[in-house]
Order: structure tokens, then C-alpha cells, then sequence
């Protein structure tokens, strides 16, 4: 009776996905067959394109935050992945990863959901989780591959720089409370949703050969 009873009260946890996004009127893509949710997302440092996808068993939730600048250059890729090994040092959850083949990057959390009910609160915690760790680190990628700066000194001062903002501030904020709501994009009255592919990503972020991703690019 107890087994009959959880599974009676077991929602999907990509309905649950799509019902956040709708009850909170954030504008999203979804993709049903692979269980994806889609937002273009403004952080405080650049516009970050945010997947959330369910895996096919239901049992784990990934958030996937994909950062809009690559090291197109293959020799400018180990101090950039320097920079990425660095920040995953400090990392208590989730982690950076950077595609050796073409330069992308991008900074994933899962939630183990098993056999309980995703929550609204774990996707808020989850999504701000994201982008307050891209946040962070952005600045060090962009000192590194456009400024010169030395991977060790450019993570030193993005992680000084946060740790002096939440020391400013007022009172301690949890993930989510600090940016899940704030950045996320708002749907029009009556939006319809968007299908999108099954890897979320920037617009141009595949082609490190494109002129203008070689002008931004180290």
C-alpha cells in the first residue's frame, strides 16, 4: 500500500519542469522527446544559454549552463583549461568542463531525484547554483584569453572579487534567492513554447572556424 501510495503522488519530473516555467511566466523552448527545458538566461556577466534535461529514467535532473566565449585557438586551450581545473578545486557541487577539440565551455550540476518528487525549490536552488558559479568565473576566462593574465592570478581575483560582494551584502542569500528569479526571462501573456534541439547552446558556439568567433575568441 505504502508503494501504491508514492507512486500515486510521483509527478513526472519534466511536467514538474514545464509547470515551474509556466506557473512563474519564464520564457522557455522545450524539447518533450528528450526531456529538455531551454532559457536564455542574463547573468550579471554575459548572456548564458541554461538546459535543464531529465534523464530518460527520471532519475537524475542536469543543469547545464553553456558559456558564451570558446577558446577557438588550440593553443590558448591548456590555460584555459588550467583556469577550468583551478575553479573546480574550490567547487563544493557541480563543475566546469572544457571541450579540448573545440575550445567550448560550459558548467554542469546534477539532482539525483530517485524515488521522491522534483521540487520547485531544488530547480530554483540548481539554476542559481549555475549561473552565480558562471558568474564567478567568467571574468578569469576573459582575462585569460583576452587580457594576458595568468590562470592562477585571474581565478585568485574572481574569487576574491565574490567573496568581497557577499561579504557586502546585507544578509546571506541562498543559491537560488540569488538569481533563479531575477535573471530569468519573463514569457509575454499567451507565449507559446519553442521546440529546441537536444544540446542547448549559444548561437555560433560549433564553428570556431567563423571569423567573428576568431575576433572574440584568444
Amino acid at each position: 500500500m505504502k508503494d501504491h501510495t508514492i507512486a500515486a503522488n510521483h509527478r513526472p519530473p519534466f511536467e514538474v519542469l514545464l509547470d515551474y516555467c509556466r506557473d512563474n511566466q519564464i520564457t522557455h523552448r522545450s524539447n518533450i522527446e528528450v526531456k529538455l527545458v531551454a532559457v536564455s538566461v542574463n547573468g550579471a556577466a554575459a548572456l548564458y544559454e541554461l538546459g535543464l534535461q531529465v534523464t530518460p529514467n527520471d532519475q537524475v535532473l542536469q543543469v547545464t549552463l553553456e558559456i558564451p566565449v570558446a577558446a577557438a585557438h588550440e593553443e590558448m586551450r591548456p590555460l584555459v583549461a588550467e583556469v577550468v581545473a583551478r575553479a573546480n578545486y574550490r567547487l563544493i557541487i557541480g563543475h566546469f568542463d572544457l571541450d579540448m577539440d573545440n575550445g567550448r565551455l560550459r558548467y554542469r550540476v546534477g539532482h539525483v531525484i530517485g524515488s521522491a518528487s522534483l521540487s520547485n525549490e531544488t530547480i530554483m536552488a540548481l539554476i542559481g547554483m549555475a549561473l552565480e558559479m558562471a558568474d564567478r568565473y567568467f571574468p578569469a576566462l576573459m582575462t585569460v584569453m583576452f587580457a594576458g593574465h595568468t590562470p592562477s592570478d585571474a581565478v585568485y581575483l574572481s574569487e576574491l572579487t565574490s567573496d568581497l560582494n557577499e561579504q557586502g551584502e546585507d544578509a546571506p542569500r541562498s543559491c537560488g534567492e540569488s538569481a533563479a528569479h531575477r535573471n530569468l526571462p519573463m514569457e509575454k501573456p499567451g507565449g507559446a513554447q519553442r521546440e529546441v534541439p537536444s544540446t542547448p547552446h549559444v548561437k555560433g558556439a560549433e564553428d570556431p572556424d567563423e571569423k567573428s568567433r576568431g575576433d572574440r575568441s584568444g
